[in-house]
């Protein structure tokens, strides 16, 4: 076997909970330390759309953007640094913009 192209060697991870050789999608997540739920739930539905045999490509491709809209909505507060009081208003006022009422990002905004 040939030698791997070494810039794609951060792609390949070694699978500890395989079943009879082969990997299912919670190996994976697994393996790449996926621990965001909402990603977790993003990359199933990219992974399986169609296949699962509840739903066609296309809804499972609406769920996975809207599983990503979420995945970013909780990275942004992840990232959020909240300052002591004499800038505080500007940081909500930063958080009001991006996110709407029903705490949904305004991807104009971004």
């Amino acid at each position: 076997m040939s030698e791997f192209n070494k810039s794609g060697s951060k792609y390949l991870r070694h699978m500890e909970c395989l079943i009879d050789g082969k990997a299912d999608v919670y190996a994976v997540l697994e393996a790449f330390n996926v621990m965001c739920p909402a990603r977790q739930h993003a990359i199933k539905k990219l992974l399986c759309s169609g296949i699962r045999g509840k739903g066609s490509v296309i809804q499972d491709l609406n769920e996975a953007r809207d599983a990503i809209d979420r995945a970013i909505q909780m990275q942004i507060a992840r990232e959020a640094v909240i300052p002591t009081a004499p800038c505080a208003p500007s940081i909500y006022k930063c958080i009001n913009d991006n996110f709407g009422e029903n705490n949904e990002i305004n991807k104009s905004k971004l």
